[in-house]
């Protein structure tokens, strides 16, 4: 019997968070999630709704742990640049053959912080 090859979510075009084009993501593969996050002296808040992702479940659900694992890290950064910033924060992992690349920024936004992580395999 045939392996059934895993499904793609994908969200992309909401665009929230994204600092690639949805596109480039889909073509270049692998694993991919954003979130608009709301910026707060106490950290980061993200909204439920603002987010979007590519890829397969599982790929997509350990991109969502390891942000949560990173969020509190992340957030204490945004509050030190100041939410007028352009700057740009990145972060990651590596994984044996596979790694995270994580970036954000307040875009000079004055109360967002925009994040994208991609699975890279």
């Amino acid at each position: 019997m045939a392996r059934k090859e895993p499904e793609i979510i994908d969200t992309l075009d909401n665009g929230f968070g994204l600092f690639d084009h949805p596109n480039q993501i889909r073509l270049n593969g692998g694993a991919c999630v954003a979130y608009r996050t709301i910026w707060t002296r106490n950290g980061l808040d993200f909204v439920h709704d603002r987010n979007c992702c590519y890829g397969t479940e599982k790929d997509v659900s350990r991109l969502e742990k390891y942000m949560g694992k990173m969020a509190k890290k992340v957030g204490k950064w945004a509050v030190s640049v100041g939410e007028a910033s352009e700057e740009v924060l990145s972060f990651g992992e590596h994984f044996g053959n596979e790694e995270i690349e994580g970036m954000a920024s307040p875009r000079g936004s004055y109360g967002y912080v925009y994040i994208q992580l991609r699975l890279r395999g």
